[in-house]
């Protein structure tokens, strides 16, 4: 019989690196209240609870072709839906420092 394949695995490699990447689900956690993980093949998205700047509370970072990051910031109230700021071409080593920016939310002690 034919051993399965762990697509989960494979599918969620992607959003397991760019959590890491940021410092972990428990830190960010600690950090600003990050809940509500969602990942697929290219992309990570999460809310947070600790109060941002211009009232972004959800972000998403997807993978480019480039090997760089899309990285959106979102005003999620309701059905209503505001992208606040989105930016391309992000390095993974500038990650943290342009959610911090962004946001004014420090995720590194």
């Amino acid at each position: 019989m034919p051993k399965k394949s762990s697509r989960k695995e494979t599918t969620l490699h992607v959003a397991e690196t760019i959590l890491q990447q940021l410092g972990g689900a428990g830190h960010l956690q600690a950090m600003i209240g990050a809940k509500q993980f969602v990942g697929d093949e290219l992309m990570l998205q999460f809310k947070w609870s600790a109060k941002a700047r211009g009232g972004m509370n959800t972000v998403v970072i997807s993978l480019e072709p480039t090997d760089t990051y899309r990285v959106e910031f979102y005003k999620i109230r309701g059905a209503d839906s505001r992208l606040i700021e989105s930016r391309s071409g992000v390095y993974a080593d500038g990650l943290a420092r342009l959610f911090e920016n962004t946001t004014g939310l420090y995720i590194r002690l």
